[in-house]
């Protein structure tokens, strides 16, 4: 499946490891984007070309993902929202991505509870719930 896995920026290796395990299990990452540099917030005005750069090439990597993940399990973050709020119109108007909020508890944005979302404690859940689904959907294509 096509995937992408938002968090905030200061948990970038912890993206990389759920990201390594959902390659490991033979998954595509439409957009790694803890594989390229940011730009501060300091620099943004002075590289505008490169910070438009990475805001079409993540909304680009949620709009192609079947399945989004977004890392909740601390709240700071802003980009992290905006691409939750992308997933969660995409799901809306086209039924894709499958979004998943992966946390404990996570319950510091109202959007988390939104009816696209689902809520899973672990990343091991999530899976689980990624393989119901496929299994129910290759159940009804093969009915």
């Amino acid at each position: 499946m096509r995937i992408y896995v938002a968090s905030y920026i200061g948990e970038r290796e912890r993206a990389q490891e759920v990201q390594n395990r959902l390659r490991s299990l033979g998954h595509e990452i439409t957009v790694d984007w803890t594989a390229f540099p940011g730009v501060p917030s300091k620099e943004r005005n002075a590289r505008p070309g490169d910070v438009t750069d990475i805001a079409v090439r993540d909304l680009d990597g949620i709009v192609k993902a079947e399945i989004f993940i977004l890392l909740a399990s601390v709240p700071e973050g802003r980009a992290k929202y905006a691409e939750l709020g992308a997933a969660i119109m995409s799901a809306v108007q086209t039924g894709m991505p499958r979004i998943y909020v992966l946390g404990e508890d996570p319950v510091h944005s109202v959007f988390f509870f939104h009816p696209t979302v689902i809520r899973a404690a672990s990343l091991d859940d999530l899976l689980d719930d990624i393989g119901a689904s496929l299994t129910i959907r290759g159940t009804e294509r093969g009915s």
